[in-house]
């Protein structure tokens, strides 16, 4: 049973430890964002960063889970696909823009927009397997990016925004309008 339980926690790449937040935020300045709950903006403004796109229907989505703090049952992927399926009843669909395997080959950062799926390996917490959404570059050159990212394992705490470094994302799930 709690092999299992392990097992399912590896694979969403989803971290089953109490102090989560002080792993990420360790990393990649990230005291710098994290209390900017309130909006995408908040008062983070890096230098080069893109701007966050008031257009996207995921990104608005998430952002008003939030903001309503909603604690949503499972990982890392539950909770992006839930806000993606909420996303797609105003209208739109799920489409793949890029896929490989976690081992590689990596999409080109380029290919990035607001409120894409990414799947990626977590290179701040031992290097598992995590899914966030992209909101907008905070470092480019670095690929240092500030994301919608959920904690999930029952530690009942909403989404929040968090910035990775995307070098290795081998997934892009894009939601479009019909």
């Amino acid at each position: 049973m709690y092999l299992s339980l392990l097992v399912v926690l590896l694979f969403v790449g989803c971290t089953p430890v109490s102090n989560q937040d002080e792993i990420h935020t360790q990393k990649f300045g990230q005291d710098s964002i994290k209390n900017t709950n309130k909006t995408p903006f908040g008062k983070f403004e890096p230098k080069n960063s893109t701007k966050y796109s008031k257009k996207s229907e995921v990104l608005n989505v998430a952002n008003n889970m939030i903001q309503k703090k909603e604690i949503y049952r499972g990982g890392c992927w539950d909770y992006i696909n839930e806000v993606f399926n909420r996303a797609s009843r105003k209208g739109g669909k799920k489409i793949t823009i890029y896929k490989s395997k976690p081992s590689g080959k990596y999409a080109n950062i380029s290919m990035f927009k607001p409120g894409d799926w990414l799947y990626f390996i977590n290179l701040s917490y031992h290097n598992i397997q995590h899914s966030a959404i992209f909101v907008r570059w905070v470092d480019y050159k670095k690929k240092i990016a500030l994301t919608i990212s959920y904690p999930g394992e029952n530690k009942k705490k909403p989404g929040r925004y968090r910035k990775y470094k995307l070098s290795k994302v081998y997934n892009i799930i894009r939601y479009v309008k019909y």
